[in-house]
């Protein structure tokens, strides 16, 4: 696994998917409309969810609705999925339609008890607690490489992706922001900004 990733486990089909700088700055400029400083949280972000992307496992996940645009996710870890929302304007971006076939780098959390927004099911292994699955075709600029990545797996699976995804649509659990992990930034990096800022401002006082 990669430097963000933990060096004991393996996924068994890596996303081998880079992130797209491009991709990255039209997600924090265009779609989130990051502050600034916002922007500097974001960014330091960037090598951790490249690692991710590339030696996260990949799994199946399906649009479950377009408006609003919500993606169910599946783990074959937790057996189970969990809905992300998204911003619309991803929809027509990608003609994005419901039922559209997609997959995700998905990593995980240690824990034996799963998180409450994610309904497990009986196959649940209980060795993680909670798995945070990206999107791949979001954030890489190989869009027609992640597409074909659906045929990873077979109609069953799907089949079972959609069965999941219309049983946690009657579980009233709320969808994740689709672009969460994005913005989780270590509380040392928000610390630095804040001094130079605090810095810049004493420095004008005395100029």
């Amino acid at each position: 696994m990669g430097s963000y990733t933990d060096p004991n486990t393996y996924a068994e089909n890596a996303g081998n998917v880079s992130l797209s700088e491009t991709k990255f700055a039209q997600v924090r400029d265009d779609i989130l409309k990051v502050s600034f400083l916002g922007k500097s949280q974001y960014n330091s972000n960037f090598e951790r969810i490249n690692d991710f992307m590339l030696n996260g496992d990949t799994q199946p996940a399906v649009v479950y609705s377009v408006n609003p645009l919500i993606i169910s996710a599946y783990s074959d870890e937790m057996d189970g999925v969990v809905f992300l929302e998204f911003p619309d304007q991803l929809t027509e971006m990608y003609n994005l339609q419901k039922g559209t076939r997609l997959v995700t780098s998905n990593v995980y959390k240690y824990g034996n008890k799963a998180v409450k927004d994610i309904k497990v099911g009986a196959g649940y292994l209980k060795r993680y607690s909670d798995f945070t699955p990206i999107v791949q075709l979001f954030l890489t600029d190989r869009e027609n490489y992640v597409r074909r990545r659906t045929m990873l797996f077979g109609e069953e699976v799907w089949d079972m992706v959609n069965r999941l995804t219309e049983e946690y649509s009657r579980s009233g659990k709320k969808a994740r922001k689709g672009f969460y992990y994005l913005t989780t930034v270590n509380a040392t990096v928000v610390f630095g900004i804040l001094c130079i800022i605090a810095g810049i401002g004493i420095a004008m006082l005395y100029n």
